[in-house]
């Protein structure tokens, strides 16, 4: 088998990181631009429903590509593929610099997410094919937790250069011409058949263990829940404040600002412990719950912040983990298929997740006892519970590769 050694691994993990904090910014970053785009844009026909499109058409475009980019990966070269996308993202992301026609815009965002989608797909699966055990879970943790800080550090930065001139947040989108030339010189071309960090194991298994078809869909479905509970949180967070009359929009930021940290703070800790992801799935619901059903009664601020703290810090240990489950019990060879699918499952989750909740809120409003957030607590505790059961049953079964399909290399 052939190896080939990370000249400067460390190199490697400083670019993987910092391209992951692209990823969720991607759509969000823009989002404090909205009012001033569709006043800008104030004659044309329909502005109000075609300016919502300038942020959602990015997840749209990542569910449609994702699955395309990861049967690619597992084709062509992966440096190719992550080095056009970074170049994809500077050059479609910054177009609203100069463009002055808001379907000119709009058709740029698609190609932002195609460039999204590579990046995203390339992220994790390099992650999986560069490193190996702790030192993978590790950087899972913090790829991830830079994904929540891209958010608490460009979000603001958009909205503060937004007070200038509508046009100028759209020059934030340049910052991955700053990590392209390391970039070029730190992520070697994957044309090799395995990879390490400096550990050479002239073994090769007769056969790899791979996650079954059902396991798979499971993992899909905790990352589809993850993500769409995060975008839950941060769409309605504003809403529910103001109905509440508990705060302003700037405390509807802080709010969201404190959910994202303690996301951040979640994922580093899952990188830097041995927490089984198994026990990660209890873990998520369990916290998910609690912090659900605090909010459904939340009557002031800070009980208001202690449940958002309780969900951000479940999936802060819920995205790393389902990242993990994926990069780690996939063969190689067909791992980017594997990482396509749950990427495209993690931007349905976001795309989808206000059309989930709206008919709910508006039969009955975000409270106790039969609102959004009672509502998704009890669901959370019912799954927290299944899980425990489920956990219990398997613990005590003599087949313990339950979860795998042995697959010849």
């Amino acid at each position: 088998m052939e190896i080939l050694k990370l000249k400067n691994p460390h190199l490697t993990k400083i670019v993987l990181v910092l391209t992951g904090m692209m990823t969720v910014m991607a759509g969000a970053l823009i989002a404090p631009t909205l009012p001033s785009i569709q006043s800008y844009f104030s004659s044309v026909p329909s502005i109000e429903l075609i300016t919502p499109l300038v942020l959602t058409v990015v997840s749209l475009a990542c569910i449609i590509f994702a699955p395309v980019i990861g049967y690619l990966l597992d084709r062509i070269s992966k440096r190719k593929i992550f080095l056009t996308s970074l170049l994809l993202f500077a050059a479609s992301g910054s177009a609203g610099l100069y463009l002055n026609s808001v379907w000119a815009i709009v058709a740029s965002r698609v190609i932002l997410g195609l460039a999204v989608a590579g990046i995203s797909a390339c992220t994790l699966t390099l992650v999986g094919d560069y490193f190996e055990g702790s030192e993978r879970n590790e950087l899972i943790g913090i790829v991830t937790a830079f994904m929540s800080l891209g958010g608490m550090i460009f979000v603001p930065l958009s909205g503060y250069l937004t007070q200038f001139n509508w046009h100028l947040p759209f020059a934030l989108y340049l910052f991955p011409l700053f990590i392209l030339p390391l970039a070029f010189i730190s992520i070697p071309d994957l044309k090799i058949k395995s990879i390490t960090t400096g550990k050479i194991n002239s073994q090769v298994p007769a056969k790899d263990k791979t996650l079954k078809k059902t396991v798979v869909i499971l993992i899909y479905a905790l990352g589809f829940c993850s993500m769409a509970f995060l975008y839950i949180m941060t769409v309605q967070i504003p809403y529910y404040i103001k109905a509440l009359a508990i705060g302003t929009s700037f405390i509807s930021g802080i709010v969201i600002a404190v959910l994202c940290l303690f996301e951040t703070v979640s994922s580093v800790i899952y990188g830097k412990t041995s927490i089984k992801p198994i026990n990660v799935v209890a873990y998520f619901f369990f916290l998910e719950s609690i912090g659900f059903l605090i909010l459904s009664i939340a009557s002031n601020l800070w009980t208001f912040i202690g449940g958002a703290i309780l969900v951000g810090s479940g999936i802060g240990l819920m995205v790393p983990a389902t990242n993990t489950l994926i990069t780690v019990n996939t063969p190689a060879k067909s791992r980017g298929k594997y990482v396509g699918g749950l990427v495209t499952l993690f931007y349905l989750g976001q795309f989808s997740s206000p059309f989930l909740v709206r008919p709910l809120i508006t039969s009955s409003g975000y409270s106790a006892p039969n609102g959004l957030f009672a509502i998704l607590g009890v669901l959370c505790m019912v799954f927290f519970i299944l899980n425990l059961i489920i956990f219990l049953i398997i613990s005590n079964r003599k087949d313990k590769n339950y979860f795998f399909i042995e697959s010849s290399n």
